[in-house]
């Protein structure tokens, strides 16, 4: 018969490892913003100096699309992580 503390202490080192896997994502989803920010920024100063001001505008509602995205992704994974530490 396993005894409860040794059910609850490995249950809670468990949950401690997926906590650490989901807020390794959450900061993989802050450095991917950061990296579709800068690349964007990077992309969007070339074509505006070759006067590409089609793809110009595209790749500004595609950068901005993808931020918002991301945006979403990390409020939802934030506020998960939140609520899960303050129940442990």
């Amino acid at each position: 018969m396993i005894l409860p503390l040794k059910e609850y202490e490995k249950r809670k080192i468990k949950y401690n490892s997926l906590l650490k896997k989901q807020q390794k994502f959450g900061h993989n989803i802050t450095n991917l913003r950061l990296a579709v920010f800068i690349l964007g920024l990077i992309t969007l100063i070339i074509m505006y100096i070759f006067k590409k001001y089609i793809l110009f505008d595209s790749i500004v509602a595609g950068v901005i699309v993808l931020l918002f995205y991301l945006a979403y992704l990390h409020k939802n994974i934030s506020e998960f992580l939140f609520t899960q530490l303050r129940i442990i």
